[in-house]
């Protein structure tokens, strides 16, 4: 693989996994903003359905990012022959997503049930 091959092949991944993330930024602020205007108004299965799909279209979109990213990282370590100190940071992507669905369905249980 010559350099414009590689060039391309990880930017075309490293785009990809930017755009899944800013989707499941999408996800994640559609449904903070739906929790917050009207959790407390939704019936129980609305509050199952709802919570459902976001959390299969968060995670779909945390493990496309995370699997994009590591296959990035895995094709610079196969061109350049080691790794650097930003090979980690797929994981911090992943904790921080993963993190963040826990929190979206935290708060939208904490509008449904005030103190």
């Amino acid at each position: 693989m010559n350099l414009f091959e590689f060039s391309e092949a990880f930017a075309a991944m490293i785009d990809t996994a930017l755009t899944a993330w800013g989707l499941y930024f999408t996800a994640v602020s559609g449904y903070l903003i739906a929790a917050y205007l009207v959790g407390d108004k939704l019936t129980r299965s609305q509050l199952l359905i709802t919570s459902t799909l976001f959390v299969v279209i968060a995670l779909s979109m945390t493990f496309t990012s995370f699997g994009l990213s590591e296959r990035a990282i895995q094709l610079e370590i196969e061109f350049e022959g080691e790794r650097d100190a930003l090979d980690s940071v797929s994981y911090i992507m992943l904790t921080a997503q993963l993190l963040g669905i826990l929190a979206a369905l935290k708060f939208m249980f904490d509008i449904r049930k005030p103190k």
